[in-house]
């Protein structure tokens, strides 16, 4: 067995209470005097799904041996996508909530995540035996081609697909020792250097914070949408990747290697990241709550209720769905071996 390394809960704990956050503080009304609540908002959003897409990829590694991707794990993953695809499109009808197309193959809210997860892990085995510069070179290139296709949309979540894949691959290609190398290096030499560059990241968007970052940093829309040029929208993607990849770093030179109280929420963060979602749908999509962030006090009690939420969703009985979901198909698989 190997031995459970910590520092990648801890990670994704911090990065599971970022998405929930910033799914809360997408759905209120922030006021543009409300500077700390939009710039926690752009902060999160200009990092969060590409650091978790790569800590999947990292992890990936683990799932494909020999050229092969274990099926089961795969399997496991569009199950997951396929059940509660379903129950929020059948919310979605009973609330008579109308929030882009409903069809099987256009995510309803943050389930893009595990559908591009399952389609990159069918992809692994094949760049597996590329090598690494190709595979992310390729990627980039692709992201940018997509970006500029006026047809792209979110149907097979293509768009965000093309634009996280450069992180899968960059997470699956860097290798366990060379992050446990940069671990060891002596404090004073590892947490300034992380300091520098999560300051770098903030600092290639704070200053400006009125541009229309955020469409870029969801990664969904194409360049005619945002009324762009090829070679402008592509230079400005690779410049949102460029913040994305700093805030990666600061992360793995910063969080904590030890054990700590939120490793578990990290252990659970995929119960919390499709759970959470079914309040947002059935409380702000559907109008029933609306929530005006216009002080500091507002900001803070959202910011709470978020971590509430995170803590919650993480404990042992929110697992259950999901633990059933994962012994059906190890079931299904068991069957077909025989």
């Amino acid at each position: 067995m190997q031995q459970r390394e910590y520092m990648w809960d801890n990670m994704k704990a911090l990065l599971i209470y970022f998405v929930v956050s910033a799914h809360a503080l997408g759905v209120c009304e922030i006021k543009d005097y409300a500077i700390p609540a939009r710039a926690m908002d752009m902060f999160i959003y200009s990092f969060h799904m590409a650091a978790f897409i790569f800590v999947s990829g990292f992890f990936a590694k683990r799932y494909c041996v020999n050229g092969k991707i274990r099926p089961e794990k795969a399997a496991t993953l569009f199950a997951y996508y396929a059940v509660f695809q379903l129950l929020f499109m059948g919310i979605r009808y009973l609330m008579h909530i109308k929030v882009g197309t409903l069809s099987f193959f256009n995510p309803c809210r943050g389930l893009w995540y595990l559908l591009a997860l399952f389609f990159l892990y069918l992809l692994t085995p094949i760049c597996e035996k590329l090598p690494a510069w190709f595979v992310i070179s390729a990627t980039v290139v692709f992201a940018m081609l997509i970006a500029n296709d006026e047809k792209a949309s979110q149907y097979m979540t293509i768009m965000r697909f093309s634009a996280f894949a450069p992180f899968y691959f960059i997470g699956y290609y860097l290798n366990g020792d060379t992050v446990k190398k940069i671990r060891s290096w002596k404090w004073y030499a590892r947490i300034p250097l992380g300091l520098a560059c999560f300051a770098a990241s903030v600092s290639m968007w704070i200053f400006n914070m009125d541009y229309p970052w955020k469409k870029l940093f969801y990664g969904k829309n194409n360049n005619i949408k945002l009324h762009l040029g090829f070679w402008e929208g592509s230079a400005l993607r690779i410049y949102v990747m460029i913040i994305a990849l700093m805030m990666i770093a600061a992360l793995v030179l910063l969080i904590p290697e030890k054990k700590s109280i939120i490793a578990k929420i990290g252990q659970n963060s995929l119960q919390i990241f499709v759970l959470h979602m079914i309040l947002k749908i059935t409380l702000f999509d559907s109008n029933l709550v609306h929530f005006t962030i216009d002080s500091n006090r507002a900001f803070l009690f959202i910011m709470a209720i978020s971590l509430a939420i995170t803590i919650i969703l993480s404990l042992k009985p929110f697992s259950y769905p999901f633990k059933w979901i994962q012994m059906g198909v190890k079931k299904l698989y068991s069957i077909k071996d025989k």
